[in-house]
């Protein structure tokens, strides 16, 4: 039975809790070319004259290049390879309208390893994977903007950190949700009630810490995980204990999903980042959000917890009035196309069928050059039960739709084409277990 107390809302402020690390690989590559069309069609334009004649002008839809999203990289058929793809292709008119093609490099995958995630990687039982002793659980999260209808009133500015370079810390996806609040209500309020109930339980596993004040050469792993003993008043104690879901790891191997190499602690500061990841956490049965994070930052004030192994992590800025801190800052970027994408291969996955000539909820509308949300008579609910999230995101879609402004260029060319997001995080020691379909 599905559980819908997360609601879309709930489905960004986990943006930042799928974090997996795109590896690069060695190996023997190979070129190639995949078509794709793109959503920029050609217009045309009429000039008239007082002497009747008209001048009619069809614009070139190749000019400037609209090839600019090529596909995600991805595993080859049989799991031997990496596929990836140039950045930028080619373009020719087809009718009018822009034809994409795009490089594509395959590195095949060596030393026995496997293609999983879009990554090379080792196989392996997730069963036999060995868990640090150093594990922190995330007690409490919240987006940076959204803290003052929880938390007591604080700058927006706050979390987390400066992607543009001004000198000011950036949270466009906090700001848009704290606008949009009056139609998806309090989300962080949403939040904190399923990491209360048990719903949200995220773990994050410190591995290479011989020192809690000063430590290099640290790896954060991160998993999903359920209650041990079914006992939630105990979970927030320190000394409390998890499974760790298979699903955590990529598929056919032991090793994490969330997964970043590289951190350190320095005078009991742990900062991990800026790296790339890409998101994947199965938010409902059957339905995955994917998304791919860039420029992926943490910062913690971390300390040996209860229960003398795992570290609590906590932050350094503090209510104004209580003097309680907010917590550790962890934030990143995801571009608009990304963002998209993921929403669309959410619902694909959705009890919402649409309906209209693409089939899906957000599309780019090369007529007017915006993103548009499919309508809602083209929203077929009909196999959905009262609450489910992809209904709520269908209905909201327009609304929502009209805040996202991207406010960060990551290509560097002119153009703002992501959003920045940042979170707070508190985490307290806890021990981290084998899914117990490990023992059966």
């Amino acid at each position: 039975m599905r559980k819908y107390g997360m609601t879309s809302g709930v489905l960004a402020a986990v943006f930042a809790f799928g974090l997996v690390a795109c590896d690069s690989s060695s190996g023997t590559t190979e070129n190639d070319t995949v078509e794709t069309t793109d959503t920029v069609g050609g217009d045309t334009a009429t000039e008239s004259d007082t002497s009747t004649e008209t001048d009619t002008t069809t614009a070139d839809p190749c000019d400037p290049n609209p090839c600019t999203t090529p596909p995600a990289a991805a595993c080859n058929e049989g799991g031997t390879a990496v596929v990836a793809y140039a950045a930028t292709g080619t373009c020719t008119d087809n009718a009018g309208a822009a034809s994409c093609e795009y490089t594509s490099t395959e590195t095949a995958c060596e030393g026995g390893q496997i293609c999983s995630g879009a990554a090379c990687a080792d196989p392996g039982d997730p069963c036999d994977y060995a868990f640090d002793s150093k594990v922190s659980y995330i007690t409490h999260l919240a987006l940076g903007s959204q803290a003052a209808a929880s938390a007591g009133a604080k700058p927006a500015d706050d979390c987390c950190f400066d992607y543009t370079g001004d000198g000011v810390v950036d949270n466009k996806l906090g700001n848009i949700l704290a606008l949009a609040g009056t139609l998806i209500g309090d989300l962080n309020a949403t939040i904190q009630e399923q990491v209360e109930s048990g719903s949200l339980v995220v773990l994050l596993e410190t591995k290479n810490v011989t020192d809690a004040a000063n430590s290099s050469d640290v790896t954060i792993n991160g998993f999903l995980g359920e209650d041990a003993d079914a006992d939630l008043t105990n979970n927030a104690s320190g000394t409390a204990s998890f499974t760790v879901n298979n699903s955590s790891f990529k598929e056919g191997t032991k090793e994490p999903l969330i997964s970043f190499s590289g951190a350190e602690i320095s005078s009991s500061v742990l900062t991990a980042g800026p790296s790339l990841f890409q998101l994947s956490i199965p938010i409902l049965e059957g339905a995955v959000l994917s998304l791919a994070i860039t420029q992926t930052r943490i910062e913690a004030t971390v300390a040996t917890g209860p229960n003398g192994e795992g570290l609590t992590m906590d932050g350094d800025v503090t209510d104004p009035d209580t003097g309680d801190a907010y917590g550790a800052k962890l934030g990143g970027v995801i571009t608009q196309d990304d963002l998209f994408a993921g929403i669309n291969g959410f619902m694909d996955a959705s009890c919402v069928t649409i309906n209209d000539d693409d089939g899906k909820l957000v599309s780019f509308d090369s007529s007017t050059g915006k993103w548009s949300c499919a309508k809602t008579a083209d929203q077929d609910t009909s196999a959905c039960e009262d609450g489910d999230p992809a209904t709520q995101l269908g209905s909201y879609c327009g609304a929502l739709l009209a805040f996202i402004v991207p406010d960060v260029d990551t290509n560097d060319d002119g153009k703002k084409d992501a959003i920045s997001i940042g979170i707070w995080v508190k985490a307290t020691s806890a021990t981290a277990l084998k899914d117990p379909a490990c023992n059966q």
